[in-house]
């Protein structure tokens, strides 16, 4: 049975799925922290966010 962690994970992500009209899945694996948070400001100017799960 999955933990309610979990559940909560896949809830906040379907709620976000159906929300939203465009989404993005990308890899960040070797993306730097500063470059991540230059992101998330340049995101903010155009009324978008990045959402690191």
């Amino acid at each position: 049975m999955a933990n309610s962690n979990k559940k909560n994970q896949v809830e906040t992500i379907s709620e976000i799925v159906e929300k939203n009209q465009n989404i993005l899945l990308i890899k960040i694996g070797k993306t730097t922290h500063q470059s991540l948070e230059t992101l998330r400001k340049e995101l903010l100017k155009s009324n978008s966010k990045i959402k690191v799960i």
